[in-house]
């Protein structure tokens, strides 16, 4: 009975790991205006309580223990010199909330007693953004397209500017009209501030049901769950997101195979050409453009250690000319306030999964580190905790990948 209760206490743990996690990928609550939902210290303290609690269920093997220090050690002696010359004195809680949680988020995996334990995480993880895309599909097709659900409050939160926008129960939001399309439509935001970042955490979610295909219960039903969801939300990274799993899932089949490359492929590439051409008319395209030259105009100030991490007045001087003070692109914003110092912190783990996938002649290795890349340049993502689970899991990749049985 103990047993029981600590492995009921361990999950229900996990999931509110997990749903802060993605709570935490800029949605509403986590930018409201009228109340503070506390995301980033609840976060933080459940990746604490999560880590010691696997600790004391399962204890941690010395060679584990050593590798987990050493390589904590290694990187608080990198952030140490990273936040001595880029991170000002009143930002430095800030950078220490979400940077200094990487060792903990170490101990989280390496802590369990088997694969199928840390296989888990991720199996969660698509568990959660399954419910979160059932939730907002639903309310975005009676709701927002067939207008058949009405909006039952208003919510405030501010990005970019503190505006009202329509809720329905608090749990799906209308925040952001699609750019690229002719008329009055909304896309699908789900429970967060705009498109990108709800189109962020399915990517995720797709990455992983690719990666752990094997392993997850109802693939087949997960992936098109979160395959209508992304064509709801209209984000062109997701769409492409979604083409190249879509091929890469099908493409092991060998019946199939070629009819994807003869016709599905060609079919798909102008689907996604017309979709381009449509969206470099909108005006966020136009934003986009001059993102690179805002970035490259930074980073050449200070190549190297960066011009200061969420220096917003140094920003705001670069973007004067610009209703939108954002810039859309991790990979930028890094590259900005700290240079190639801030960057080689999320390229060692892309670096390390690619040599592997390479060496081993794993696809998956690659297809995960890759599409990683991929995110970090199209996406403004680079704050969110999930990065942390990102960095463990490609510098580690055999680690989870290394049993075939289902994960329940």
């Amino acid at each position: 009975m103990i047993t029981l209760k600590k492995g009921r206490i361990e999950i229900i743990l996990d999931y509110l790991l997990v749903f802060m996690l993605v709570i935490n990928s800029q949605s509403v609550y986590q930018n409201s205006t009228e109340k503070n939902y506390y995301t980033f210290e609840i976060t933080f303290a459940l990746i604490i309580i999560c880590t010691l609690f696997k600790l004391l269920k399962y204890g941690i093997g010395k060679k584990k223990l050593l590798l987990a220090i050493g390589v904590s050690m290694l990187y608080f002696i990198y952030i140490f010199c990273f936040v001595l010359i880029s991170v000002d004195f009143d930002q430095i809680i800030v950078f220490g909330s979400r940077y200094f949680i990487l060792p903990f988020v170490l101990l989280y995996f390496f802590s369990q007693k088997n694969n199928d334990e840390r296989k888990k995480f991720f199996m969660y993880y698509i568990n959660v953004v399954c419910f979160v895309s059932v939730v907002s599909v639903f309310f975005w097709t009676f709701g927002t397209f067939l207008h058949i659900i009405s909006p039952t409050n208003l919510f405030a939160f501010e990005w970019g500017s503190v505006k009202d926008y329509a809720s329905y129960y608090n749990i799906y939001f209308e925040t952001q009209w699609i750019d690229w399309l002719d008329g009055d439509l909304k896309r699908n935001t789900a429970i967060f501030v705009e498109g990108p970042c709800f189109a962020v955490v399915l990517c995720f979610a797709l990455l992983f049901i690719y990666f752990f295909k094997e392993q997850v219960p109802k693939y087949k039903l997960k992936i098109f769950i979160v395959s209508v969801a992304v064509l709801t939300t209209f984000s062109v990274t997701s769409y492409a997101f979604l083409i190249v799993i879509f091929v890469l899932i099908i493409s092991n089949n060998p019946k199939l195979r070629k009819i994807i490359y003869t016709t599905c492929i060609p079919v798909l590439i102008v689907c996604f050409v017309v979709i381009m051409i449509m969206k470099t008319r909108t005006g966020s395209f136009a934003l986009r453009s001059g993102d690179v030259e805002i970035v490259l105009r930074s980073w050449s100030m200070s190549p190297i250690v960066g011009n200061g991490y969420v220096d917003a007045d140094y920003l705001s001087s670069l973007v004067t000319n610009r209703k939108n003070l954002a810039v859309a692109s991790s990979i930028g914003v890094i590259l900005m306030q700290g240079g190639i110092m801030f960057l080689l912190l999320y390229l060692v783990p892309i670096a390390t999964s690619l040599k592997i996938g390479i060496k081993k002649h794993q696809k998956r290795y690659i297809v995960a580190s890759l599409s990683y890349l991929l995110l970090l340049f199209v996406v403004l993502f680079q704050t969110f905790y999930i990065n942390f689970f990102m960095w463990v899991f490609l510098l580690f990749i055999q680690f989870f990948d290394n049993e075939k049985a289902k994960v329940a």
